[in-house]
């Protein structure tokens, strides 16, 4: 019998969230993110602690799971943009939601003054482990398909400068925003990460600029312009409701004995608590004891 393959995935922003909102948000919407700034403690991790809680339980269980990671978290240090000559994103729709530039909350800091924006620390001592892949999340969650080709080549080429400062080899990328592929110039992303070795991407549908266009599946592995691709299946956060995991879980089940991944993505940020992470890995471990389903992350979707 065929077994289902799950996999976790979390995009690793740390407090990038609170600097960047996102290129799909309505007015409304906008709004809630520029409240949830300054009370969002009542619902989000402080800093690193959605981080530190995500690995503490993940390693307790010796859970496999992929980690996208936003370039700039993987440094120590850094004396503010350009970091590795990269060029600045025009990222017109920041100026238009929030007034200001890219580079307005990069500043010259380290981990010890601002550990909310470098994690090379962390990751060194606590995430280099042989269950879990190390992956990327742009540069500093730019939305690669409103970019000119230009500024995504550079982008990339920092986040993995910064990766490679860690002695980390990332073959795995998740888009930010899952903005990996848009109507206009569709391979222009991928060509990048060809470019750069990535060999596998978490996949969610087209955009059409700025127009969210995503979808969710569970399907078989299956190539994009010469890139394995993983299709998102669901999403689930620290903040989700007991029905959402339920039925999280419910999906899992029914994919059971078939050929194809099941892929489960969440962001750090929201893992104040940890009870819908405990409730997930708790279920996934005890069907994969009766032998219906392979853990994997995604650079092991590769063999």
């Amino acid at each position: 019998m065929a077994k289902v393959k799950f996999c976790l995935v979390i995009d690793t922003e740390v407090d990038f969230w609170k600097c960047i909102p996102s290129p799909h948000f309505t007015s409304r919407e906008l709004f809630r993110w520029k409240i949830n700034k300054g009370i969002g403690s009542f619902r989000f991790a402080r800093g690193r602690q959605g981080i530190e809680n995500i690995v503490r339980i993940l390693k307790e269980h010796k859970f496999p799971a992929t980690f996208t990671i936003v370039g700039h978290l993987y440094l120590k240090e850094c004396n503010g943009f350009p970091h590795f000559n990269e060029g600045m994103p025009e990222a017109k729709w920041l100026k238009e939601s929030i007034g200001k530039d890219w580079d307005y909350w990069d500043v010259k800091s380290s981990f010890s003054e601002n550990p909310e924006f470098y994690l090379g620390d962390f990751i060194e001592k606590e995430m280099k482990v042989e269950y879990f892949d190390l992956g990327l999340h742009a540069f500093s969650h730019e939305a690669l398909t409103l970019e000119r080709k230009e500024v995504v080549e550079s982008c990339i080429r920092a986040a993995v400068r910064a990766a490679n400062s860690l002695g980390i080899k990332p073959v795995s990328f998740g888009a930010p925003f899952n903005m990996l592929e848009g109507v206009k110039e569709p391979e222009k992303v991928y060509q990048v990460l060809r470019k750069n070795r990535f060999k596998i991407v978490r996949y969610a549908g087209i955009e059409r600029g700025r127009e969210q266009m995503h979808e969710v599946g569970i399907k078989k592995i299956f190539t994009k312009y010469g890139l394995k691709a993983i299709q998102v299946s669901h999403y689930f956060e620290g903040n989700s409701s007991r029905e959402l995991i339920d039925r999280t879980i419910e999906e899992v089940e029914s994919s059971l004995g078939k050929d194809v991944v099941y892929c489960l993505c969440t962001h750090d940020f929201t893992h104040k608590n940890t009870k819908n992470l405990q409730l997930i890995i708790s279920k996934i471990l005890q069907i994969s004891k009766e032998n219906k389903i392979e853990i994997v992350n995604m650079k092991q979707l590769l063999k």
